[in-house]
């Protein structure tokens, strides 16, 4: 039985007859599915004809459709699928059609009966109706039979819970107050700010912020905004003046981002964060932020944007839409500080879809410039006025001093230092006192961002001309503080020669000057894959006897080539496989490499971490497995998995697996030092609490884990070790035995496994649990090469704390030595 025999049968009006033919045959015609045609309604020719018709026949057929859907009842089949269309349609009539008071109070009782009808039903015209009644409260206001039509709907929502009825619910409380003419609701304390604002302002300002409201509306459904939408925003801003937007925008942004912090460090599952229509409103607000001159206003959405991005367990980010929208805000500013915010909020989301929208952001405005991302973003990083490693500001007699290397502020007056900020700048230049506050915390936020697009010059085959490369690096105030502490690979014809800058000159690793250089030749980031051990070592002592700390592993990078058993498996790795590892954790460390990873839980959610070489046409795969048990703590309160296994590592050309052998050497390397950090950092077996904190299979794989032979990142470690320990003033107690650190303190001796961090006491072998907030770190300044080995430094905390173990003071360390 089709629609057409429902609509005409028993309760059938033959005047629908004709119209109700050709529009269930033509949409049968491109779809046989409900839910996808109702998007298609409006593009039928029969459908046409109907909204071109007049609006009572549209009534008529609109209140037909009701009766239908009041009397039948979906079932399986033909019949369930017609009484689909037939609710589709009516969500579709009920866009073109206008209601009268008498049409609106009927519609709000159809809901009532039809929750009646049907109390199970979860796809309801509800929010159609809503809208609809709204349309007609616009144009002739809210009347006594309107206003109880729309509580009476109210009530029906009760036990209500899916989107469409919190947005349908939402949207009967903004027509139920009493200024419409704002266009904002007054139910969440942004709208009740802004009400006691517009009810503050003058006839003329309230005029112009409504106008500006009203168009910010007028952007409901859109990801970005036209330009013919901005083109009017601009003379609306223009009248309300853009000092005074831009300081209202900020001190809204403050409010909101206030709100955003607290639901996302809420544990009660609440989301109350802005109703329908402000969050509309806010985004058009946001766009318009991109149409006035850059300054504290945009500091102020770079902070705001970050933390809407922010997640919510279960939910998602937080606000998304206003996150999106302050990202095509910085697009709109000039292309250097517009694309150094979108990149360094861009740093702090894990989010895919998320991503994805600020990445085509990115791109669009790559092509505007005529530039590829990867020059655009180097490009736009701002110099924010540094000078030999310094930001510095003045405040009247006064100066504000930020040494960018040793992250440290200071105050000088008339050029002596001061203890701490001085009183006058915070009485009398509070504002510039937020900016240069704001300033340094926009340095700190770029450097990681730098750090991490040079590491993946390396996969993207970067390659500059040695004057591009100076004005990008070289000589800019900021990348220059990452870039001199780098070696550089640089080559033209037959001259190739790896330097690094110092003492205003050119140098390689055996101190040689380099005097070649000009502007046509190639400089790449050096890397060790294919170089001699000799010649790695050579610049591993340049930096020791340098004292130059590398922002990441460059000279000490770890180098992986193929084994034995790689070359008998042939298309897959199982170097790191079968590891437990903290599924959120590793989650957050693949996303932040680089890699696509969603978490899994107890639902149909199994994925693969993958990573997409786009300059070599591969992408790479580690192959992950739920680590399913019923024990406690198998899962969190989400139903997400804690714990998951590991398996292959696979190398993949136009979807097919790839030889090994096959893999260009650097890629093979790069991709498994990231698998070998994701193991290194996430596995259960670096926790020196867990001992038998599992069930038997977590366990013994910890204590596995926890002595097992070193992997490539932990034989690093263990080199940097021996070279720096004979310099300290430990080294008398300390000696290497292969995977261990041995520390002979006064009470007992200590072995320290480079790989975990775990130690085993001598004479038997019993474990020694510390963890790292207990192992304070050392008075003794100790040079590190390089930036980022967390477990490095808790390992020469430790071994400076248990070569004086008779005076530790922490009982619960004290009662296992001397158990």
């Amino acid at each position: 039985m089709g629609l057409l025999d429902i609509l005409t049968g028993n309760r059938g009006n033959t005047e629908f007859k004709n119209l109700t033919q050709q529009i269930t045959d033509e949409a049968n015609s491109r779809s046989r599915d409900a839910y996808s045609i109702f998007g298609a309604y409006g593009s039928l020719d029969s459908s046409k004809r109907l909204a071109e018709g007049t609006n009572d026949y549209r009534r008529k057929f609109l209140f037909f459709l009701f009766e239908f859907l009041i009397d039948s009842k979906p079932k399986q089949g033909s019949w369930r699928d017609s009484w689909h269309h037939a609710l589709k349609f009516i969500q579709y009539l009920l866009k073109i059609t206008e209601l009268n008071d008498t049409d609106a109070i009927e519609c709000a009782q159809f809901v009532q009966r039809f929750r009646k009808a049907n109390p199970y039903a979860y796809d309801t015209p509800d929010l159609a109706v809503v809208e609809a009644i709204g349309r007609s409260v616009r144009k002739n206001g809210l009347t006594p039979t309107v206003r109880n039509g729309l509580l009476s709907m109210q009530h029906e929502f009760d036990g209500y819970a899916n989107s469409a009825h919190i947005k349908a619910q939402e949207m009967i409380l903004f027509f139920l107050q009493e200024d419409l003419e704002v266009e904002v609701s007054e139910h969440d304390r942004w709208g009740q700010n802004v009400v006691s604002f517009i009810k503050e302002c003058t006839v003329e300002e309230r005029e112009s912020w409504i106008k500006l409201f009203v168009h910010a509306k007028a952007s409901a459904g859109k990801s970005t905004p036209s330009q013919k939408w901005l083109k009017e925003a601009g003379p609306l801003v223009e009248k309300i003046g853009h000092i005074k937007f831009a300081s209202k925008m900020e001190e809204w942004l403050a409010l909101l981002r206030v709100q955003l912090q607290e639901i996302h460090k809420s544990k009660d599952g609440r989301y109350d964060f802005l109703r329908t229509e402000n969050h509309e409103v806010i985004k058009g607000l946001i766009w318009c932020c991109g149409l006035i001159a850059p300054g504290t206003v945009h500091a102020s959405l770079d902070e705001y944007a970050a933390w809407a991005y922010k997640k919510k367990p279960g939910v998602g980010p937080i606000s998304a839409k206003t996150g999106t929208a302050a990202m095509f805000t910085f697009s709109m500013l000039p292309v250097r500080e517009g694309v150094s915010r979108i990149a360094k909020v861009k740093m702090k989301i894990r989010n895919n879809t998320v991503l994805k929208s600020i990445d085509k952001i990115i791109r669009e405005v790559a092509e505007r410039n005529d530039l590829s991302t990867d020059e655009l973003e180097e490009l736009c990083v701002p110099d924010f006025g540094i000078h030999e490693k310094e930001y510095s500001m003045t405040f009247g007699e006064c100066r504000g001093v930020y040494n960018i290397n040793l992250n440290e502020v200071r105050w000088e007056r008339n050029g002596k230092i001061q203890k701490s900020v001085p009183a006058e700048i915070k009485a009398s230049n509070a504002s510039e006192l937020k900016t240069f506050k704001n300033t340094i915390k926009e340095i700190d936020a770029l450097l990681p961002v730098i750090k991490m697009r040079l590491e993946q010059s390396y996969l993207a085959q970067r390659e500059w001309t040695f004057k591009q490369w100076k004005s990008l690096y070289f000589d800019h105030p900021l990348t220059s503080l990452i870039a001199d502490k780098l070696i550089w690979h640089f080559f033209k014809d037959n001259h190739k020669q790896q330097g690094m800058f110092l003492d205003d000159a050119w140098a390689d690793a055996s101190d040689n000057t380099i005097d070649w250089l000009n502007d046509d030749v190639k400089v790449q980031l050096w890397h060790p894959i294919g170089f001699s051990s000799h010649d790695i070592v050579g610049w591993r002592n340049f930096l020791t006897k340098n004292r130059i700390v590398q922002p990441f592993k460059q000279a000490y990078r770890e180098v992986y080539i193929l084994t034995d058993a790689e070359l008998r498996t042939d298309t897959y790795s199982n170097r790191f496989a079968a590891h437990v590892l903290r599924q959120h954790q590793f989650a957050a460390l693949t996303r932040q490499r680089g890699w696509h990873y969603q978490l899994m839980g107890n639902w149909d959610s199994h994925n693969t971490p993958y990573f997409d070489l786009p300059k070599w046409q591969l992408s790479a795969e580690f192959l992950v497995n739920a680590e399913w048990n019923d024990g406690p703590g198998a899962v969190n309160d989400m139903g997400i998995f804690n714990y998951i296994t590991t398996d292959q590592v696979r190398f993949l050309r136009q979807g097919q697996t790839m030889n090994l052998y096959d893999v260009p050497a650097l890629v093979f390397s790069e991709v498994m030092r990231d698998v070998d950090l994701f193991v290194g950092v996430t596995s259960i077996g670096n926790d020196p609490a867990w001992q038998d904190g599992g069930d038997n299979f977590q366990n013994t794989y910890w204590r596995q884990y926890s002595f097992q032979e070193l992997s490539e990142s932990a034989k690093v470690r263990s080199q940097v070790l021996e070279s720096l320990i004979p310099n300290l003033k430990i080294a008398p107690t300390c000696s290497f035995d292969k995977k261990f650190l041995i520390v002979k303190g006064k009470i007992r001796t200590y072995k320290i496994h480079m790989g975990s961090g775990n130690i085993l006491m001598e004479p038997d072998d019993q474990y020694l649990c510390i963890v790292p907030a207990s192992a304070k770190a050392s008075k003794e300044k100790v040079f590190l090469p390089f930036e980022g080995d967390s477990l490095l430094s808790i390992i020469l905390s430790k071994a400076f704390m248990l070569a004086e173990d008779d005076k530790i003071t922490d009982q619960t360390i004290i009662r296992q030595i001397e158990r």
